[in-house]
């Protein structure tokens, strides 16, 4: 996805917290280069400018990290988190893979993995009820929106 289609489609939050740091950036380097500093100073300036130059980099790409997660489970895959609708998804359940009921041998195998998801939407947003919940299937697994999906698989593999 292009920066500029990436940044067009980010949460508004987001698109000012990369405002802002690259605000910070432009005024680092500015100071760096018209301030009259000293030598150990215009190196923390460039210390600085070059840490938030990483920083900007982690903010453009097309998820965010949940840092409670990544300091949990010490895996940034497991913290990347994308939104649909304004609701959070954790990376495993943020359509991350794209899935549908081919991908599945049972209905069973089908209803865990929603399940799964679903149970993720709910610990990780607490204002969301379940019903609303429900149409975040976010592999769209469950056509009906029923609660049950890939209604056509067997129940068991056989």
């Amino acid at each position: 996805m292009p920066l500029r289609q990436n940044f067009k489609n980010a949460p508004t939050r987001k698109k000012r917290r990369t405002g802002i740091i690259t605000v910070l950036i432009l005024a680092l380097i500015l100071a760096y280069f018209f301030g009259d500093f000293s030598k150990r100073t215009k190196n923390i300036i460039l210390g600085t400018g070059i840490g938030m130059t990483a920083v900007l980099g982690l903010d453009v790409v097309s998820y965010e990290i949940d840092f409670k997660t990544l300091r949990d489970t010490g895996s940034i895959d497991a913290s990347r988190k994308t939104y649909s609708n304004g609701v959070a998804l954790l990376w495993d359940c943020s359509t991350g893979e794209d899935l549908d009921c081919d991908n599945f041998s049972t209905q069973d195998e089908a209803q865990s993995v929603y399940e799964k998801c679903m149970n993720k939407i709910l610990e990780y947003n607490k204002d969301v009820d379940k019903a609303a919940a429900v149409s975040l299937d976010v592999y769209g697994l469950d056509g009906d929106k029923d609660g049950t999906v890939c209604e056509h698989l067997p129940a068991v593999a056989g």
